[in-house]
């Protein structure tokens, strides 16, 4: 198979994401590194999101702490400027390789900083294997030298205390919520089926042996499926997310309440929760809330009839609170401290608890 076009097209759309997605899993700031004392700040909350991850797994046990989640560490910032460098030259190749394929060239005879386009591409991936070993080096020999520099948020520097603050939340925390996950399944779904019809294009043109539609028609299914949950959470929202939630908690003389009302009632109830676990646990007088994007978030308090404690491998803690069902809410990567202080707090408000 001959390289035509469309892969120049294919390879200069896959060069942005896949850059940001490997500058972002290497951009954890952690006490430990050997290249701690050296970070950026980022200010801006929407820029530190979108170029700063604060873990590596889901679990939250090598998450980063809440005060070092808007440091770039210095692997990180050198990253982000060379990819942006290298970046615009495989552009302008990619740009120039892309037109005299268009006008009949064949790949030999390719001239100019055309002829520099397989070369740029090498480079960019090279960098990512460069930085990505780097920070394995920076993260596995800093561990290992300095284990007593605060290495993640389920390993806290001090024993924290029952009730750190309140938090007086205005905009509404399950509002806020309710509406990431509205958008996210819409624009994943959306991406996902506009990448599918992509593979498909390609499939027609490249005649990749059927791999293109048989990628296609996976990434179509998928973002169908996202499309059609975000849309249902759009037209059906007591059914979607953290509504569905609430709904199923709800007291009988509450049932009628509309979406916008349910998140209201429980968002008045957490506007001023105390917060738990440097953020983790908010608890409010009727509802409590976890952080944890991982399956359920609320519970209300007089469901609570059993709450567990698993302990983990890295000494942090899995704290879980059920109903009778065996539904219920997790809160991550606590310390022993930080569960006893939930427990306590929860002591005398939740009658029907039994704790293991």
């Amino acid at each position: 198979m001959e390289w035509n076009w469309a892969w120049d097209l294919l390879v200069m759309l896959l060069a942005v994401p896949v850059l940001w997605l490997n500058g972002w899993v290497i951009s954890c700031y952690f006490p430990f590194l050997l290249t701690a004392r050296f970070y950026f700040t980022i200010k801006n909350p929407q820029l530190c999101r979108l170029l700063l991850s604060d873990g590596f797994n889901r679990s939250g046990s090598t998450r980063t702490r809440l005060e070092d989640r808007n440091k770039m560490p210095f692997l990180g910032v050198v990253y982000y400027i060379a990819s942006i460098f290298l970046l615009v030259l495989l552009w302008a190749s990619g740009g120039a390789h892309l037109y005299q394929l268009w006008h009949g060239a064949s790949w030999r005879e390719v001239r100019g900083i055309a002829a520099c386009f397989t070369g740029c591409l090498a480079a960019v991936l090279g960098w990512m294997a460069l930085s990505f070993f780097l920070h394995i080096v920076d993260y596995g020999l800093g561990k290992a030298l300095h284990p007593d520099h605060g290495a993640a948020m389920s390993i806290p520097l001090r024993p924290s205390k029952p009730a750190v603050k309140r938090t007086g939340m205005k905009n509404g925390i399950c509002a806020a919520r309710n509406r990431k996950e509205l958008w996210t399944f819409l624009s994943a779904g959306a991406a996902g089926m506009a990448l599918g019809i992509l593979f498909i294009f390609l499939e027609l043109i490249c005649k990749l042996k059927g791999l293109g539609f048989a990628v296609g028609l996976a990434c179509i299914g998928s973002g169908g499926y996202l499309l059609c949950a975000g849309w249902k959470g759009l037209l059906f929202p007591k059914n979607f997310g953290i509504c569905a939630e609430i709904l199923c908690q709800l007291r009988p003389e509450e049932q009628g309440l509309s979406a916008k009302e349910m998140l209201a009632l429980v968002d008045q109830d957490l506007a001023y929760a105390v917060c738990f676990a440097r953020g983790k646990a908010l608890i409010g007088k009727e509802w409590f809330y976890s952080v944890n994007t991982m399956g359920c978030a609320l519970i209300r308090l007089e469901n609570i009839d059993k709450i567990e404690r698993q302990t983990r491998n890295d000494r942090s803690m899995i704290l879980r609170l059920k109903d009778a069902k065996g539904r219920g809410v997790c809160v991550f990567g606590v310390s022993s401290s930080e569960a006893d202080a939930v427990q306590g707090f929860l002591k005398g408000r939740v009658p029907n608890r039994r704790d293991q």
